[in-house]
């Protein structure tokens, strides 16, 4: 079986079809506008396209057809197994740190009470939400999303802050709320971002990607040239 697809190229000669076979473990998964991956050129670079049809007969000698790599959807499967995996390693990481740490604080001399002990639990739990969303935003910046992380993240410290000065009107007990809430948010605000951006990758990947290339340069950036600048001069001068 093959699939025709167009490369995700902007180039005049490159506007057409190319014929790729179907690897057997991609059968079945692939759809017209499905995004694969697929090598191109004599260096069989890696690069995306796009699947506009399908055949049963090779355009071309079989041996010199190559085959799709990946399917998007495939990676989004691989994607989500990573992050089940990631948050099963994190959850089984508290409950070892709060098993050992609850062992630790009773046999050990270290003068921690009840009262410290059920704050080192709520941290432990709270550092866990953490690190599963903490990981999504990692995912986001890789996608380009910047304005999803950044959002995400100032809700993490705004809640964190809130959540935390609210905490200190009640009893002791529920010290340490705070940063177990703000991170419960964090992790949420992670996971509804990143399924949603997941739905429409092609979209946010490609679509809304400037056509011409823009060099933007924030402030730290035009100061670190400006200084980078003065430096030089200065060093010219002293030569002189």
């Amino acid at each position: 079986m093959y699939a025709d697809i167009i490369i995700d190229i902007t180039h005049e000669k490159l506007d057409k079809v190319f014929q790729y076979r179907i690897p057997s473990h991609l059968e079945g998964m692939l759809k017209v506008g499905t995004e694969v991956v697929v090598p191109f050129g004599k260096g069989n670079k890696e690069i995306n396209g796009y699947v506009t049809g399908f055949s049963e007969r090779a355009e071309y000698a079989p041996e010199k057809i190559k085959d799709i790599l990946q399917a998007g959807n495939e990676m989004r499967k691989v994607l989500n197994m990573e992050l089940k995996y990631t948050a099963l390693k994190q959850l089984l990481t508290t409950a070892l740190a709060i098993s050992i740490g609850q062992l630790l604080l009773t046999y050990l001399p270290l003068g921690f009470n009840d009262l410290m002990e059920g704050y080192f639990r709520t941290l432990c739990v709270g550092y866990g939400l953490y690190a599963i969303a903490n990981t999504m935003m990692l995912i986001l910046l890789y996608f380009t999303d910047y304005k999803g992380a950044l959002f995400a993240t100032g809700m993490f410290a705004a809640c964190t802050t809130t959540f935390t000065c609210v905490s200190l009107f009640f009893p002791q007990v529920y010290y340490g709320f705070g940063f177990l809430l703000g991170s419960a948010v964090f992790f949420l605000i992670c996971t509804l971002r990143l399924g949603y951006f997941i739905k429409k990758l092609p979209y946010y990947i490609l679509s809304v990607q400037p056509i011409v290339a823009e060099d933007k340069t924030g402030f730290f950036t035009r100061l670190g040239c400006f200084l980078e600048e003065k430096i030089e001069r200065g060093d010219k001068l002293e030569k002189i």
